[in-house]
């Protein structure tokens, strides 16, 4: 069910439009995370939903009230931002319960409330410490139990792991998760992050110049993305552009640089009609190339989904190994290989002539 709903939201900038009339529903208990590039709006967006900017036209209801016009301090929702501004003269246990201070909580029940929250981030041992003797990973629980001692309806993150090395970032994460699951509390967390995005969303907003991309589950929004954009900026994608031979029942394509090409389903445009497929690196395999591989010419079948070529680059990933492919028919692919068995069994060296080959279902059919 919604808890928050955003209705034709525009912020503007002098006459720059930030926001574009944008249109958004978020459940109750979600880990929701707005994504995008600098300047995709999704910072402003978060701010127009803690009260900090007015919007120029448009209505945010949180659990059936229009908080739209009210200001941040009024509004059940709480923001953690990228600097945790915690108070440095403050210990850990008087940084959680600042706010429930202002509020004029009872003390009895600001000791209870800030205990189970330190004990909720794993943090008990540490009440009696100041912000510079914890580590970044510490400080960044500590703003969030802050944020959540005065019980919230909506939690909004700001960038909050951008401060933090990768594995700690990771462990911070997977605090981050468990708190909001043990929680409930509906939290919508922004990052640049695809990586990021992918590993904690329920769903995912994808922000470009202001409106949404795309709304997904991450699955959806990897697998399905709507757009060239979309596909482009969920990771790295070989997209090509083709010509529809055949729209029904599975779409047959003639791939610039490539050739003929089948995919999964039904094409999303008619026969003669151009359009742009992505193949994502990790579903593309290679194997040495045979005889008929080099025999035949460039644009002709070399069997379903095939197409030979010649190693041009590889580079070394830890768990994988991207080897650039230039295909006898000019198209250059990205191939991400599994090192399953070692760096030895996937490493090919420039020059190597390979086939290059994947499963119809690879196809990402995307409108022109």
């Amino acid at each position: 069910m919604a808890d928050l709903e955003i209705a034709g939201l525009t912020v503007r900038y002098g006459p720059a439009v930030a926001l574009d009339r944008l249109d958004l529903s978020i459940n109750s208990g979600e880990m929701f995370v707005l994504l995008g590039g600098s300047g995709s709006g999704k910072t402003t967006l978060l701010r127009a939903l803690g009260g900090f900017i007015q919007p120029a036209a448009g209505r945010i209801v949180l659990a059936g009230q229009d908080i739209t016009a009210l200001p941040p301090h009024r509004r059940p929702v709480n923001t953690t931002f990228q600097s945790y501004a915690l108070f440095p003269h403050m210990n850990v246990e008087d940084n959680v319960g600042f706010g429930l201070r202002r509020q004029g909580v009872p003390r009895a029940e600001i000791a209870r409330r800030v205990s189970a929250l330190l004990d909720l981030v794993r943090l008990g041992e540490f009440a009696g410490r100041r912000p510079d003797a914890l580590s970044g990973g510490q400080r960044q629980r500590v703003a969030l139990a802050r944020a959540l001692a005065p019980r919230p309806r909506l939690l909004l993150l700001d960038e909050p792991l951008s401060a933090l090395d990768r594995s700690l970032r990771e462990q911070t994460r997977q605090e981050l998760l468990r708190v909001q699951r043990e929680t409930g509390t509906t939290f919508v967390l922004v990052t640049h992050d695809q990586d990021e995005a992918l590993a904690v969303a329920s769903r995912i907003g994808l922000l470009h110049e202001g409106r949404l991309a795309q709304v997904g589950t991450p699955a959806e929004i990897y697998e399905r993305p709507s757009s060239r954009f979309v596909a482009a900026f969920m990771g790295a994608a070989n997209i090509l552009p083709g010509t529809v031979r055949t729209a029904a029942p599975d779409a047959v394509l003639d791939l610039h640089g490539i050739g003929p090409a089948q995919a999964a389903g039904p094409a999303p445009a008619a026969a003669g009609s151009t359009l742009h497929v992505a193949l994502r690196p990790e579903r593309l395999r290679l194997a040495p190339a045979t005889a008929q591989h080099l025999s035949t010419p460039p644009g002709t079948a070399q069997g379903v989904n095939t197409a030979p070529g010649t190693v041009t680059d590889s580079a070394y990933r830890g768990g994988t190994i991207d080897h650039q492919v230039r295909l006898h028919g000019g198209a250059i692919l990205l191939v991400s290989q599994p090192l399953a068995d070692g760096v030895s069994a996937g490493l090919l060296a420039p020059g190597s002539a390979v086939a290059v080959s994947w499963p119809p279902e690879a196809c990402v059919l995307l409108p022109e």
